[in-house]
């Protein structure tokens, strides 16, 4: 899954079932600006450059994935005015199983 999986399951006699799961780690943050009128990718990233907006998303490679925190950045780039959509769009990360 993207933001966990169960690695062990085990039912104990009296009922019980113990999952054990696996939190998502972020392994790579990143930026894409799409053009407003036609939805593609803007190859030079807009006219604002990306490190300024990227320093308003707290979430970094290595972090557990977290929901609230991603709302939280979506809200900080939101604040700087000059976007009219913002979304996240987590992904698998590749190099894992």
């Amino acid at each position: 899954g993207i933001f966990g999986q169960v690695v062990d399951a085990a039912l104990s006699e009296s009922g019980v079932c113990e999952l054990k799961v696996q939190e998502a780690m972020v392994a790579k943050v990143g930026l894409r600006v799409l053009d407003r009128l036609t939805g593609e990718p803007l190859p030079n990233g807009g006219r604002t450059q990306s490190h300024v907006i990227m320093r308003q998303v707290a979430t970094r490679p290595g972090q557990v994935y977290s929901l609230r925190q991603a709302r939280r950045d979506i809200d900080a780039v939101y604040s700087m005015g000059i976007m009219e959509d913002v979304n996240i769009l987590p992904q698998p990360n590749a190099d894992e199983p």
